[in-house]
């Protein structure tokens, strides 16, 4: 194995791995946190369709003889770039994707109650009236206030419309391709059985459908992260969403187009980089999203991010606040 070959074998794995674990940061927040409030569930639903898409298309390109066959016909005799690592990447995400999944839609296997506000409307109540009382001391008037600004909104567990249709957009598209397949492998076959040739005329091949599926993983790409970004700006606050899984994502987007490029260059020939546009458009997209969330969480908001995983500190100090009120008033 020549040194460019064993860089991209690196590059490959460490992505891999740091795209894996990038899956893992999040659902541990949730549980350690026992909510999903300041996050929705779009984001990890929509994962799963895409990289379910991603898992059979990168499958399809590495173990499916007739798609490798197609493939090589199509670009010089080439072979796909697409790695081992891509469909263990892909597998593995799918299966953290529906893991994620369950805590929105499914909080009480986890011990949980559905999610709310936050805080209910009890403590709010609580907070109000005693922000009335302490009226008088300003000191403890900022507390609370300060208090009541960090409080994110509850986690959204039932996807969007937006989503929903995207979808389904989706699905149906990939079964259009399917049809046309199908349709013109028939009549491909007619046309060689008459001529008594082994030369197909189906201008729609399995590897359209390959190419459908990795389209529905850049499509869902470019949409995954908006809800996230909007509940951020909505709450001025990246609270309850792990900075560290943005991280861990960039790190791996970064590599995974070294190794795309380092690949390309290897065989000499840039279609590399067109003959798989799926791998390519993930890395950028994917990064152009970190550094949003990057800009959201350190800049924007810097002093309510930084509290991430600490809302029971936060309920303390109110809980805490509320009680030096009534004191102050008793005595």
């Amino acid at each position: 194995m020549d040194f460019l070959a064993a860089i991209s074998a690196l590059f490959g794995w460490v992505y891999t791995i740091a795209w894996s674990l990038s899956f893992y940061p999040q659902p541990l927040l949730n549980a350690k946190r026992r909510t999903t409030s300041g996050t929705t569930v779009d984001f990890p639903l929509i994962n799963c369709l895409g990289f379910l898409s991603y898992l059979l298309s990168t499958g399809a390109m590495r173990y499916s003889a007739t798609v490798r066959a197609e493939y090589a016909a199509r670009h010089h005799g080439l072979t796909p770039t697409v790695a081992t690592n891509d469909v263990v990447f892909a597998a593995h995400a799918l299966i953290l994707s529906l893991f994620g999944v369950s805590q929105y839609l499914l909080p009480q296997l986890w011990g949980w109650n559905a999610d709310r506000e936050e805080n209910d409307g009890t403590r709010e109540g609580l907070l109000a009236g005693d922000s009335a009382v302490v009226g008088y001391d300003g000191r403890q008037q900022h507390q609370q206030q300060q208090v009541r600004r960090r409080r994110v909104l509850g986690g959204n567990t039932k996807p969007s419309n937006f989503i929903l249709g995207i979808m389904a957009g989706c699905i149906t598209g990939v079964g259009f391709v399917v049809l046309l397949v199908f349709r013109d492998n028939a009549a491909g076959t007619a046309v060689d059985a008459m001529l008594a040739t082994t030369t197909t005329s189906s201008r729609w091949q399995w590897l359209d459908v390959v190419y459908a599926l990795g389209y529905v993983k850049v499509v869902v790409t470019l949409v995954k992260y908006s809800p996230q970004v909007l509940v951020n700006w909505r709450n001025r606050s990246t609270q309850g969403w792990s900075i560290y899984s943005m991280l861990l994502d960039f790190i791996g987007g970064v590599l995974s187009i070294a190794q795309l490029l380092i690949d390309s260059y290897r065989q000499h020939d840039w279609s590399g980089l067109t003959g798989n546009p799926v791998k390519l458009l993930l890395g950028n997209v994917s990064m152009a999203y970190d550094l949003v969330f990057f800009a959201q969480h350190y800049i924007l908001y810097p002093e309510d991010s930084r509290g991430e995983g600490k809302d029971r500190a936060y309920n303390e100090d109110a809980e805490e606040g509320s009680s030096r009120a009534r004191d102050g008033v008793l005595e």
